[in-house]
């Protein structure tokens, strides 16, 4: 039988307490000072290790939390709030989730053309845009 913990595909520890049992030396038994210095250790190494992933591995888990986000925002809202408090995911993440499901009704060239405008500092372009939709909710109204 192995002494490493149980994983997923990705290396990850399924049971971190698991991990911190294993590694404790058998002749240094399971007092709460043994356990504390071992989840001290264990959590720096972790950090160590998010501290090393590469710019690839980073790009990866982005674009793997962009297609989570878009696959959750197809959700009614309480869904969303059920998958995320079985996540353990905050408010924070809730209202990233709301806010992607807001842009999805967004026109993407006037959207696109904020956002280039204010990179730019482009004022002009800015109040043209805001003036133009404006006019177009004015439009709206009297229809």
């Amino acid at each position: 039988m192995s002494s490493e913990p149980p994983s997923d595909l990705y290396g990850n520890v399924k049971f971190p307490l698991l991990r911190l049992l294993v590694a404790i030396p058998a002749g240094e038994g399971l007092s709460l000072a043994a356990v504390k210095h071992r989840v001290a250790e264990t959590e720096e190494k972790e950090r160590e290790k998010e501290k090393e992933r590469s710019r690839n591995e980073k790009k990866g888990l982005a674009r793997q939390s962009v297609k989570w986000g878009m696959g959750l925002a197809l959700f009614r809202v309480a869904q969303i709030k059920q998958i995320l408090s079985v996540a353990s995911l905050g408010e924070d993440v809730f209202e990233a989730l709301i806010l992607a499901k807001l842009l999805r009704d967004v026109d993407p060239e006037l959207l696109g053309a904020l956002i280039q405008a204010t990179k730019v500092g482009d004022m002009k372009t800015l109040e043209d845009l805001a003036g133009s939709k404006q006019l177009v909710d004015e439009d709206e109204d009297k229809q």
